[in-house]
Parts: C-alpha cells; structure tokens; sequence
C-alpha cells in the first residue's frame, strides 16, 4: 500500500478540487441542489481545463512535494485526481491530445490556475501584477474586513478563486 499513496493523494486531490468547483458553480446550471453536476461540455472548455490541469499538477508538486516524483508517479496522481473530478474523461483526453481546445482560451485558464494556486501554497510574490491578484487581494481585504475570525491569506484563497474560476464560470454559462 506505501507504494500507491500517491494514488489515495489524487483521489482526496480530486475530493478537494470537487468542493472548490462545488463553491465556483453555485447558481450555475452546474449546481443542483448544492451538488455540483458536470456536462461533457464544461470539462471541455478550454479555460476550466487549463485551470483544472494546472490546478491539480501544482497542487501535487506545492501540496504534496511532489516536484522530484517520477514522471510516471505524477501521471498516476493525476489520473486518480481526474477519475474523481470528471466522469466523462474530458481532462484527460485534453491531456493527452486526443482532444483539442483553443490555445489562447486554455492559457488564460492555465494561467489563473497557477496564480490561484501561488496565492493557496504562499509561493506568488506579494508584489505580483497579475491584474486578477490585485483584484483578488482588494476583495480579500474586504470579506477579512466583514469576518476577521477568518484570516487575511484565507480570505485571499478564497478571493482568488472567485475573481478567477468562478467570475469566468458565472460569465461563460449564467449570462
């Protein structure tokens, strides 16, 4: 069994990344009842993969310390992640190429992913200028400001999630 614990992180990897889409889907037509319920397409969109693969594959190497594991051992991890978070292996197969999404769309989302991801693990630069942190730590003042029994870096996580993934969501499919 110590030899598949890196499987049993990807699955509580997923369980994780299923709460967060559960919070970012909310009043969505992804939410029913409290519940996040997927379609094909949503997995397909080329944001929510590129912010879903990065999300999960810095998780691993900040989360777990898995930047020396093996290419093999992370691509386990990430296949036990993704068996959870998405039923119909739409990540998956964007993964590995058999199906495309646009470049441009994809790297937004990749790159929001690191930056929710940097803001999470405390390894973005406080002075970074990505206009979403900015925005992400202006609001992240305020929720703290209504609820200081919360911190100002979990205020922060949380911000970042919903000036990212969850404005993208809400934009993409409540309009």
């Amino acid at each position: 069994m110590f030899f598949n614990r890196h499987i049993k992180q990807g699955k509580e990897i997923g369980q994780n990344t299923l709460q967060m889409l559960t919070s970012a889907t909310q009043a969505t037509e992804f939410d029913e009842m409290g519940r996040f319920k997927p379609t094909k397409e949503f997995f397909a969109d080329p944001y929510v993969s590129g912010f879903l693969i990065n999300f999960i594959g810095f998780t691993i190497t900040f989360g777990l310390g898995g930047g020396n594991w093996s290419s093999s051992k992370k691509g386990e991890c990430i296949a036990s992640a993704l068996s959870v978070i998405d039923p119909y292996n739409q990540l998956k197969q964007i993964l590995i190429g058999n199906l495309k999404v646009d470049q441009e769309q994809q790297k937004t989302g990749l790159n929001d992913g690191a930056t929710a991801i940097g803001v999470i693990y405390k390894t973005l630069n406080e002075n970074d200028q990505d206009p979403k942190y900015i925005e992400a730590k202006s609001l992240a003042e305020e929720m703290h400001s209504f609820n200081s029994a919360i911190s100002l870096q979990d205020s922060l996580s949380s911000a970042i999630m919903i000036v990212t993934l969850r404005e993208y969501i809400q934009k993409r499919w409540n309009e």
